[in-house]
């Protein structure tokens, strides 16, 4: 983040224009103490000229910068300037106490309702003097504040002239904007008052030329800490930001010196420093300091330091903001995310970091819905599993992408959608390719089609589709091009341990525990080794391992589930899926696996149980086909036939138009459920669909066998179980039914001769 080097501040929630005027600055008689304070709301309050009060948010915030003052020679001699609305401070300047005649100085010279609060009486009591006013719902003010402490409102300005202006601290200062207006330009002559009070011509051109020159040498400092944060050399930045933020006091340098202290990991020298300049009303100082908190884990503080707030089951933040927040960067907010999302995802952090895990999902999609471009936030939505399907897609129907947003919509949507059948997925990606024309400078979007993260979110789509050969080609060429993108490498991971590559996972998982011996994907590489080569005790612990450093972590809980059952033991197995389906509510792999470990025991005495684990899965995620494959399963040992063959079409419906050879199974088990249906013709048709994959199963070539023998087609049924006894040949089944298919054939044929 850039420093702002600019001394004064502009807000963009209202447009702040105003003629600039030389009327005389009346003001209440200067004492030594502050406004006085509301008990009720903490707003300062200043004697108007009709005896009424008018709430300013300047004069709070002022006494911390005389303050300061009081203790610096520097500031001694130089008095503060504030363009107020309300309660909210809209520019600040520091002037020298020759430069008394503060104003707001514009390039142009709209209309202005403005009028000058008058000066109290003899006796203290305002004087009832035409044409004076009090701030009206419309109206800015400009206030004072000397080292002393006291405090004058000079004018009441119009704000909603049109912009242009900025806070001058003497008549002088607006000369070149006169020149270049002309005479027109607005700015009207000084009075005789006021010219009685400026210093003799010599001093004050001498005064201007030593000011002019403090502020070089302080702009270039500002410049010399920049050029240190970009190089990394925080120790220079944190030495001269300190410097720089004595000598003036700046809210924008003090909050350049937090940064610097924070990019240098110095968080509690940090937050010491943000405390005490006492703007934490400024979100973004209250923002950095929160994040000091983060850095040092106090999870609590950091909840205490952003303040109360509510948000919905929707993401919805309920508004508590009661006017006493400030954000002095506003004018920055089109070039960055919106600091309100920023706080609200690093609420999400802090309550995941303290197991709440409801109102860190909350939190996060409130981050995301005040600004979509706030990708942190949905990547822990999504990595994460917090949310279904249906609530993702709620989700990005609900976030406002601007016109030139169209591609991260467009991703957004092929980032959740990878349970869709194969049409839905490459219509989302050509539309990706489309969008992204908006921002790559080829017509044809090559730069967003050829991009690391989209190819990576294609591979994880072929990976849930049962595609391993092509998920793996592409994260492997992926992976040349970027060896530690850790995304595509989880992907790359899945992939290989699919197809058995043991030694790619070997030199992987080195690699990784080198360079990233910290992480849980290192350590769940290891895991995915040792269960490659069927080691699964060792599988077990590095799973184990993965867990401990990152217990959020999905696929190490997951794979120490499938490690336990690959040693059947069942309970520990459950165990493991049990605390993944409690961690990751928006994961439907644990129930599924869970209904099928009960399958797998042959347990359908608690059918209805096992029903519920695989209906659960189905309303976590509705479109991925191994669930409507288990359910099948589920009905055909139930003796349901026809229950089963309606599950086992509707998996293949919701395949890719190629089927692969991780649909094989589905393909012989609707077999063999048409075969019980004596539908003999079709269930045929799938064991032969079954047959063309490279790998042959016994079951398919049985129950082809089984079919054709059911048909008294004995010779295509001796030559298939002979096939099937080929792959097994101590099989039962298969021996039995080839010898009555034997006996059964030569009967028949002696009775035809």
């Amino acid at each position: 983040m850039a420093f702002p080097s600019s001394i004064s501040y502009i807000s963009s929630v209202v447009a702040v224009v105003v003629l600039v005027a030389a009327t005389t600055a009346v003001a209440q008689t200067r004492t030594s103490s502050f406004p006085a304070v509301d008990d009720v709301t903490g707003n300062a309050t200043v004697a108007a000229a009709n005896g009424t009060t008018v709430k300013t948010g300047c004069p709070a915030a002022a006494a911390v910068s005389s303050a300061a003052a009081a203790n610096n020679d520097y500031y001694s001699n130089r008095y503060i300037c504030y363009l107020c609305y309300q309660r909210n401070t809209m520019m600040i300047k520091w002037c020298p106490l020759y430069k008394d005649h503060c104003h707001v100085a514009c390039l142009s010279s709209p209309y202005s309702s403005r009028r000058a609060l008058q000066p109290p009486g003899p006796d203290g009591r305002a004087l009832q003097v035409p044409g004076s006013r009090l701030p009206g719902p419309e109206d800015c003010y400009v206030m004072k504040l000397y080292p002393d402490g006291s405090w004058i409102i000079v004018d009441v300005v119009n704000c909603y002239a049109v912009a242009g202006c900025q806070l001058v601290c003497g008549y002088a200062d607006a000369i070149p904007a006169l020149r270049m207006l002309g005479t027109k330009s607005g700015f009207p002559p000084s009075s005789p008052a006021a010219a009685a009070a400026e210093p003799n011509p010599k001093r004050r051109r001498e005064g201007e030329a030593e000011a002019d020159m403090r502020e070089e040498a302080v702009e270039r400092l500002r410049g010399v800490v920049r050029d240190s944060v970009g190089k990394h050399l925080y120790t220079s930045a944190i030495f001269l930001a300190d410097k720089v933020a004595a000598a003036t006091g700046d809210p924008a340098d003090v909050y350049m010196l937090a940064q610097a202290l924070f990019l240098g990991r110095h968080f509690r020298r940090a937050l010491h420093v943000l405390n005490n300049s006492r703007l934490l009303r400024d979100l973004r100082f209250r923002y950095l300091a929160a994040k000091c908190l983060e850095e040092l884990k106090e999870w609590h503080q950091c909840l205490i330091m952003l303040g109360d707030a509510k948000v919905d089951e929707h993401g919805n933040v309920v508004d508590q903001d009661d006017g006493s927040d400030i954000y002095f960067d506003k004018d920055a907010e089109d070039h960055e995310i919106n600091i309100k999302s920023a706080i609200c995802f690093l609420r999400g952090k802090a309550y995941e970091a303290l197991h709440n895990r409801d109102l860190a999902r909350q939190w996060y999609k409130a981050a995301v819905k005040v600004d979509p471009l706030c990708y942190e936030a949905l990547e822990c939505l999504v990595d994460n599993y917090m949310l279904t399907c249906e609530e993702e897609s709620e989700l990005l129907s609900s976030l406002k992408f601007g016109k030139e947003d169209g591609w991260l919509s467009a991703f957004y949507s092929c980032l959740i959608r990878k349970h869709e059948k194969e049409y839905v997925v490459e219509a989302k990606f050509k539309e990706l390719e489309r969008e992204s024309c908006s921002i790559s400078s080829s017509s044809s979007g090559q730069m967003m089609k050829n991009n690391i993260d989209v190819l990576a979110c294609k591979a994880e789509y072929y990976h849930q589709s049962g595609e391993y050969q092509k998920c793996f080609e592409l994260t492997s060429v992926l992976l040349e091009r970027d060896p530690f993108h850790l995304k595509c490498t989880l992907v790359h991971l899945a992939a290989t341990m699919e197809l058995g590559h043991s030694n790619d996972l070997y030199l992987l998982s080195c690699n990784l525990v080198k360079d990233y011996p910290q992480k849980a994907l290192s350590w769940f590489a290891v895991g995915c080794y040792y269960y490659c080569i069927m080691k699964y005790d060792q599988a077990r612990r590095y799973f184990g391992k993965a867990t401990g450093l990152e217990g959020t972590f999905p696929p190490a809980w997951i794979g120490t589930g499938i490690a336990y059952a690959a040693q059947e033991e069942g309970d520990q197995a459950m165990a493991a899926f049990r605390t993944a389906a409690r961690l990751f509510p928006g994961c439907h792999l644990p129930t599924l696996y869970m209904g099928m470990q009960y399958v797998r025991m042959h347990n359908f005495k608690l059918a209805e149980q096992v029903l519920e684990f695989f209906m659960q899965a189905k309303s976590i995620c509705p479109s991925d086909p191994l669930i409507f494959n288990e359910l099948g399963v589920v009905a055909y040992n139930m003796k349901e036939y026809q229950n089963a063959v309606q599950w086992f079409e509707l998996t293949l419906d919701h395949t890719s138009s190629s089927l692969n050879e991780m649909w094989e199974p589905t393909l012989v088990n609707l077999g063999h459920a048409l075969r019980k249906l004596k539908k003999y013709e079709k269930a045929i048709s799938y064991y032969e669909k079954a047959l063309t994959f490279p790998i042959k199963s016994l079951s398919a070539f049985s129950g082809l066998a089984y079919c054709y023998q059911l048909m008294d087609n004995f010779e295509a049924a001796i030559t298939y179980y002979h096939k099937a006894l080929w792959l097994k040949p101590d099989d039962q089944f298969c021996t039995d039914m080839l010898t009555l298919a034997l006996e059964t054939s030569c009967q028949s044929t002696a009775r035809r001769k």
